[in-house]
């Protein structure tokens, strides 16, 4: 491993020195930013407040019931929507049995559509694209920070954000257009992006979902347990400080930000992930260590040390998935559904209760 990685710099002069300042510009953000204390933003001082409320009431039996009597339409949405969600860990539950049931007579719901041929690109490929992604973000970065704090006195943050989230993601999807259409000269077939089943693939991918979210589910339980029990509050992603600031003051902001994180950022996602990194990855060193690295690697990629067991679950899943099916149609859905179910929990807690109380 040393050797290969020592070859790929000596061979690699144009991304050694792309490398060296990465690592420059890096070791100088840390050795001259100031360590900063933590102050909670406007948007987690709002959530502060709603739990406050719940705790300063906790010993009120009827509390819960007169919040949701004094605002009945807060409580007709959260009820139909428990229920819906209730319905949908049933039939996932149902659904997982059949699938192990399935699995142990040696038969399999998910047939393979593709011929899984070997791809043409390598991991010193992914390397090439980490480094071109993360020598774009810090030039965008600093373009936008600059122009932010130049012109509007840091007052669109959070536009700033949006915007640079979606000029790394264009530019991340570009790279890998490049080195699989021009560079190998290869379709994108070969990712698994065919249409030849996409409405099949789709039901596919909405019943895997609804399959591993109880697991998931609990998971995340367990995890909220523990990191009770141990007093550590993680930091909320930053995509809840636009969704609950930027509300009622963008929509326009809100919406674009809802379809980046719910279709656009799933779908380069897993062209990535699972399309060009799985499949070199696999190409090396087989099926198991590519789902293990690629699930790790996209759970690292998240930042949040809280989620990283549930999303590398996420990530294993949706591993399995392409192998299986070989298309990448069915993890995009499930990809998809995953992000929109749980902002759409976020927007339904807002409206029904952090609105109401914070």
């Amino acid at each position: 491993m040393i050797a290969e990685i020592r070859d790929f710099l000596n061979r690699e002069r144009g991304y050694s020195l792309l490398l060296i300042g990465i690592l420059v510009f890096y070791s100088f953000f840390l050795i001259l930013s100031e360590k900063e204390e933590y102050t909670p933003s406007p948007a987690m001082e709002k959530i502060k407040t709603v739990q406050a409320s719940f705790e300063s009431h906790r010993d009120e039996q009827d509390y819960l019931a007169k919040f949701f009597n004094e605002n009945k339409d807060s409580a007709l949405v959260a009820a139909g929507s428990f229920i819906m969600f209730i319905l949908f860990i049933i039939i996932g539950f149902i659904m997982s049995v059949v699938f192990f049931v399935q699995r142990i007579h040696g038969r399999s719901l998910l047939e393979r559509v593709s011929d899984g041929a070997t791809v043409a690109w390598g991991v010193g490929d992914i390397a090439k694209i980490i480094i071109l992604f993360i020598s774009i973000s810090i030039i965008t970065g600093i373009g936008f920070g600059s122009i932010n704090d130049a012109f509007f006195h840091d007052q669109h943050k959070n536009l700033f954000i949006i915007l640079h989230t979606t000029v790394t993601d264009i530019a991340i999807l570009c790279f890998i257009m490049y080195f699989i259409v021009i560079k190998y000269k290869a379709s994108i077939k070969t990712i698994g992006l065919n249409g030849a089943h996409v409405i099949k693939d789709m039901i596919i991918g909405g019943i895997s979902y609804s399959m591993i979210l109880p697991y998931l589910l609990a998971v995340i339980v367990l995890l909220s347990i523990i990191m009770q029990m141990i007093q550590f509050e993680p930091p909320p992603h930053p995509l809840v400080d636009i969704f609950l600031i930027e509300d009622r003051q963008s929509p326009f902001l809100i919406g674009f930000s809802i379809v980046l994180a719910c279709v656009i950022g799933p779908f380069i996602e897993e062209i990535f992930f699972r399309g060009f990194c799985y499949n070199a990855i696999k190409k090396k060193w087989g099926v198991r260590a590519a789902m293990i690295v690629t699930a790790s690697f996209f759970a690292f990629i998240h930042q949040s040390t809280f989620s990283f067991i549930p999303i590398f679950f996420l990530g294993f899943i949706l591993a399995y998935l392409y192998e299986k099916r070989g298309t990448l149609i069915p993890s995009i859905t499930l990809h998809i559904v995953h992000n929109s179910l749980f902002i759409g929990y976020f927007f339904l807690l807002k409206r029904c209760v952090i609105d109401r109380i914070g």
